[in-house]
C-alpha cells in the first residue's frame, strides 16, 4: 500500500501495515513526525517543562535542546522503517486516481496495488482580517523556533495552543494576555474545568479576555496594536494567531477524483473509507474526530487493518484530550453539556485536589477531578479534571470507558497511596454518596 504522510497517522500505519506482512512506501513532504513531533507536541511539552523559573539557561540553548530532542524521536522512526522495509519516499505525494500516487518534482508513480490511505496532515489556519507576517505577528510555528526575546505578547485564541504558549511564555518572565471571542477558554469543551482553568491561569499573572472579539492586528512602534471590539486597544511587542488549524488539502482536486470533501476534510466511512474506491483517509484530515495526535494514530491503524480485510472502527465518545497549560486540563468522553444534548440522564462525582495528602505535599492543591456516570446503572460516560497530572488522571478513566466500564467496576480500583490516582477513587466514591475526604 501507499501511505501519503508520515505524521501520527502515517507512520504508525506504516509500521502496523509492514508488520502484517504489506509491502508499504511512505511518501513525506517534510520530516517523519509531522506537525505533531517537529512543530506542536513534542516541542511544546518540551518547552513547557523547560521553561520554569528554575530552568534560567538562555532561550536558544532550551531551542538546541529541543531540536536535538526531536531530532532523536525522527531518527527514531527512520530507524523503524528500515528494520521492517518501509520505503520512504521524498516529496509531496499527489493522488490521481486508480491507486496512484505522483510524487511532485520527479517522475516517479506509486501504484498501491491494495489501497492508498491518505494522511496528509493539518496546517495554521490563516484568517484574511488577522495576517500573519512572520515578524511580529506570528503563528505557532514560528513560536516553536523563536528566541523569545521580546516582552509581551498577545494571544489571539483561547484553545490548546493558545493556552500552552501562554504558559510557556509567562513562565519565561513575559507579559501575556489571551482573547477568546467565545464565552470561554477552550471552547466545546467542559465549561467547568474552562472556567476553573482560566481563573487559575489569571492567577500565575495571565491575562485571560473571553468573549472579545480581535477586530484586527495593527504594526505599531515597532510591535503590535491589537483594537478589540469593546473598544480597548491592547499593545504587546508580538502578536501570536492560535485560531485553530485546518486540513492540508486541496478540495477541488480530491473531489475531481470522486473524493468527496465536508467543511475542508475529507469524508470518510466509519471504517475510514472515502468516497473513492481503494482510497481511505485518516489525521486531521479526515472528518469524524477531533485534530488530536492521538486520534490521527488510532485512525491510521484502524485504516490499515481494513484496507487488509478487517473491520475496524475508532470509538470516537471515547477519545481523551488534554491541555498542558499550567495548570493542566484534561477530559474524556461526554460533559455533562453533551449527555443534556443526549437526553441521558448522568450525575456527577467530585474530588479536589486540596482535600488528599499527595497533592497537599506537592503543594498542587488546586483543581479538581470530576466523574460522570449514569443514574440508572452507573455507565460511566466521562471524566474531567484541571489540575497538576490532569491527563494522567483522565487516562484512567480513558481504560474504563474503553470497557464500557461501570462505577461498580472502578470501585475495585485500588489506587497507591500516597499518589493523584486517589483523586479518581475519590470521586467514585462521592458518585455513590461515601467520600471519604468530604465533609
Amino acid at each position: 500500500m501507499v501511505i501519503v504522510g508520515g505524521g501520527p497517522a502515517g507512520y504508525p500505519a506504516a509500521i502496523r501495515a509492514a508488520r502484517r506482512g504489506a509491502a508499504v512506501a511512505v511518501v513525506e513532504e517534510k520530516r517523519l513526525g509531522g506537525t505533531c513531533l517537529n512543530l506542536g507536541c513534542i516541542p511544546t511539552k518540551f518547552f513547557c517543562r523547560r521553561s520554569a523559573a528554575a530552568d534560567p539557561r538562555p532561550w536558544a540553548e532550551v531551542v538546541a535542546e529541543k531540536d536535538h530532542l526531536v531530532d532523536g524521536l525522527v531518527n527514531g522512526i527512520e530507524f523503524l522503517f528500515q528494520k521492517r522495509e518501509v520505503e520512504l519516499v521524498a516529496g509531496r505525494g499527489t493522488l490521481h486516481g486508480g491507486g496512484d500516487v505522483v510524487v511532485a518534482g520527479s517522475d516517479e508513480i506509486l501504484r498501491a496495488r491494495k489501497g492508498i490511505l491518505y494522511a496528509p496532515g493539518s496546517v495554521t489556519l490563516e484568517l484574511s482580517a488577522l495576517p500573519v507576517d512572520h515578524e511580529v505577528v506570528l503563528d505557532s510555528d514560528d513560536l516553536v523556533n523563536s528566541p523569545l526575546d521580546f516582552d509581551s505578547l498577545v494571544i489571539v485564541g483561547g484553545g490548546a495552543i493558545g493556552l500552552e504558549w501562554a504558559t510557556i511564555c509567562r513562565r519565561r518572565g513575559l507579559e501575556v494576555t489571551v482573547v477568546e471571542m467565545m464565552p470561554q477558554v477552550l471552547p466545546g469543551l467542559d465549561a467547568d474545568v474552562a472556567r476553573r482553568l482560566a481563573g487559575l491561569m489569571r492567577r500565575t499573572g495571565v491575562e485571560v479576555l473571553v468573549g472579545k472579539k480581535v477586530e484586527a492586528l495593527e504594526r505599531r512602534n515597532g510591535g503590535v496594536a491589537v483594537p478589540l471590539d469593546d473598544g480597548r486597544t491592547l499593545e504587546a511587542a508580538r502578536a501570536l494567531v492560535a485560531v485553530g488549524r485546518r486540513a492540508n488539502v486541496e478540495p477541488e482536486a480530491l473531489e475531481a477524483l470522486g473524493i468527496e470533501v465536508d467543511r475542508g476534510r475529507v469524508k470518510v466511512s466509519p471504517r475510514l473509507a472515502t468516497t473513492a474506491e481503494g482510497v481511505w483517509c485518516a489525521g486531521d484530515a479526515a472528518t469524524g474526530g477531533p485534530m488530536l495526535a492521538h486520534v490521527a494514530t488510532c485512525q491510521g491503524i484502524a485504516a490499515v487493518e481494513n484496507i487488509l480485510g478487517g473491520e475496524a472502527a475508532v470509538d470516537y465518545d471515547a477519545v481523551p484530550w488534554a491541555v498542558f497549560s499550567d495548570p493542566e486540563a484534561a477530559g474524556v468522553g461526554l460533559d455533562a453539556a453533551q449527555l443534556r444534548e443526549r437526553g441521558l440522564a448522568a450525575r456527577e462525582g467530585r474530588a479536589d485536589y486540596r482535600a488528599l495528602g499527595r497533592p497537599r505535599a506537592d503543594g498542587h492543591t488546586d483543581g479538581f477531578f470530576k466523574i460522570l456516570a449514569a443514574e440508572e446503572d452507573g455507565r460511566i460516560w466521562g471524566a474531567h479534571a484541571v489540575g497538576y497530572g490532569a491527563a494522567e488522571l483522565v487516562q484512567i478513566v480513558s481504560a474504563a470507558l474503553a470497557c464500557e466500564a461501570t462505577i461498580g467496576d472502578l470501585e475495585r480500583f485500588i489506587p497507591i497511596h500516597p499518589t493523584y490516582g486517589e483523586l479518581v477513587a475519590e470521586a467514585v466514591e462521592d458518585w455513590q454518596g461515601i467520600a471519604t475526604h468530604k465533609p
